[in-house]
């Protein structure tokens, strides 16, 4: 689970520029995959796997022992 700010933060420096676009987009301004596209210049598809893999990536980073705050 994400603690605060500060965590959000690093989990999404932790990714691609792309990558870190589209999660914004998509969670912050509510977009559709297709408005995603159209934002970053990319087709839809591709839109669609950088919203997934960003997700995969600050998943994976956020479940490393160092990142966690439990102890």
């Amino acid at each position: 689970m994400i603690a605060d700010r500060a965590q959000v933060e690093t989990l999404l420096r932790s990714l691609t520029a792309q990558q870190r676009a589209a999660l914004v987009l998509r969670y912050w301004f509510d977009l559709e995959h297709s408005e995603i596209a159209a934002e970053l210049g990319v087709a839809p598809g591709t839109a669609r796997s950088l919203v997934s893999r960003g997700l995969q990536a600050a998943r994976a980073q956020n479940t490393k022992p160092e990142a966690s705050h439990e102890r």
